[in-house]
């Protein structure tokens, strides 16, 4: 991942003209007002408070903002929310396809297309879709297996494979 970082101190909007979609964001940390500004990873919100205030917000290339801006422990939630999420259609354990997680969680947590953004999401939809997701695989465990006794085996036997993978 390192290899795709551009050296340090060159912007990666360097030359190009400031967005013109750029839109008006309160800090969700202090009150005070965003401001657009750039960096060698493209085009940001920060706090007019920097540094004593540290928040920041991402941006399209147009300048329209990456979903809501969050708090540390929103984004920390939305973190943990899109790792869960992303298990439904990345990976080797993918069980669906990205179009029919997100209207598998549309359906699930009853929201409109428009509010199907994880970026959009406050603690508690985070919480709740992370819940959801749970209980589907366990569903889905308990309705793939014959018996609870293969459920409690499937079971252990998945704690102790993430065990070992979190020493790695």
């Amino acid at each position: 991942m390192n290899e795709m970082r551009q050296p340090r101190g060159r912007c990666r909007t360097q030359g190009l003209p400031k967005p013109a979609n750029v839109q008006e964001l309160i800090c969700p940390d202090c009150g005070s007002k965003m401001v657009l500004r750039d960096s060698r990873y493209g085009w940001f919100y920060g706090c007019i408070r920097f540094p004593q205030c540290k928040a920041t917000h991402g941006a399209h290339p147009s300048g329209e903002p990456l979903g809501e801006p969050a708090t540390a422990e929103t984004k920390q939630w939305r973190i943990k929310a899109h790792e869960a999420f992303d298990q439904l259609w990345k990976g080797a354990d993918a069980t669906m396809s990205r179009s029919e997680a997100y209207k598998w969680m549309i359906e699930t947590l009853a929201l409109t297309q428009d509010e199907a953004h994880i970026a959009m999401f406050g603690i508690n939809r985070c919480k709740q879709l992370i819940e959801a997701i749970r209980l589907r695989d366990e569903l889905a465990e308990i309705n793939d297996c014959v018996d609870w006794e293969t459920v409690r085996a499937r079971r252990a036997e998945k704690r102790n494979r993430n065990r070992r993978n979190s020493y790695v």
